[in-house]
Formats: C-alpha cells, structure tokens, sequence
C-alpha cells in the first residue's frame, strides 16, 4: 500500500499543515488500484474498486464460504432450524425424531420438549405424539396456571382486606 500525505501551504486559519492522505490500494476482485483518502481505509473501505466489485466479492462468499455461517444452523421462533437444499429449512427437533423412528413424522403428529425448552434438542427430551395430545397436554397445563394465579390472587387479596 502506497500513501501520500497532502499537505498545504497556508492550511486551515493560514497556519500550514496536513489535509490528509491518500492510500493507493488494489481491488480484491479485479485488481484495480485506486486512490482513497486515510481515513476511510480505518473504517473499511477501499478493499474494492466499485459496487459491481464488492457484489461479486459477497456471492462468493455464500454458505460455507461466510464468515456469517454457522454450520447451516439458525434459530427462528425460538427452535433451532437445520439448512437444507438452497432456502429451505426444517426444525431440528423433528430431524432427530425422524432419524430415531426411521421415516418422516405425518402430518397429524408432533414432537413434544418433555421439559418445555425449545432449544434443547437432546433425543431423551423429545416425545412424538398426536397434535391433539400436545394440544391437551398443554391445555391442562394452562388450566393448572389459572387455578394457581386464582389461588394466589385470592391468597394476595385477603391479606390487604
């Protein structure tokens, strides 16, 4: 990397002094050498000559090649979701449970986290059941929150009456 410092006779206010630098870099896709001020250099660019450059640079860098990528793995509504093919993704708990039973889960079927943590995918804490099961079971644990919330109001209440 070539520099030069621009430098003025009568500078700022009359007093000579330096403007600023300029740095000779080279594009890393085409190879084009471009002069760019010192200080855009400290904030990033200059690594590229032009937008054309710096899209080409990022479609290479797709999947694997990403400093973002994260083994094909992302959280999305609080699951953890597996890539797979181009764009599409699947939860990662019903791709361990296909895996233990042997085939896909229907569409009338479910898997449950026995301790209610989404994200721990752990084959011990997956239950396959019916969607009408999971649906009950949660069902039952919400009616068992409002007889505790009634309870603790009626409890709270009475001590303020």
């Amino acid at each position: 990397m070539d520099a030069i410092v621009l430098k003025t006779k009568d500078g700022l206010n009359g007093k000579g002094g330096v403007v600023g630098t300029l740095a000779l870099m080279k594009c890393n896709v085409c190879g084009t050498e471009k002069w760019i001020p010192g200080s855009k250099i400290k904030d990033g660019y200059g690594k590229f000559c032009s937008k054309e450059c710096t899209h080409k640079h990022q479609r290479t860098k797709t999947g694997k090649l990403s400093h973002r990528w994260k083994g094909g793995r992302c959280k999305m509504s609080g699951y953890w979701h597996i890539k797979i093919g181009y764009k599409n993704y699947r939860r990662e708990h019903v791709l361990k449970m296909e895996e233990k039973i042997g085939r896909r889960i229907y569409a009338h079927e479910c898997v449950h986290h026995i301790n209610g943590i989404k994200t721990d995918n752990r084959i011990e804490n997956l239950q396959l059941m019916s969607r009408s099961d999971h649906s009950r079971l949660h069902c039952e644990k919400m009616d068992l929150h409002k007889h505790l919330r009634k309870y603790l109001i009626r409890k709270y209440i009475s001590r303020f009456l």
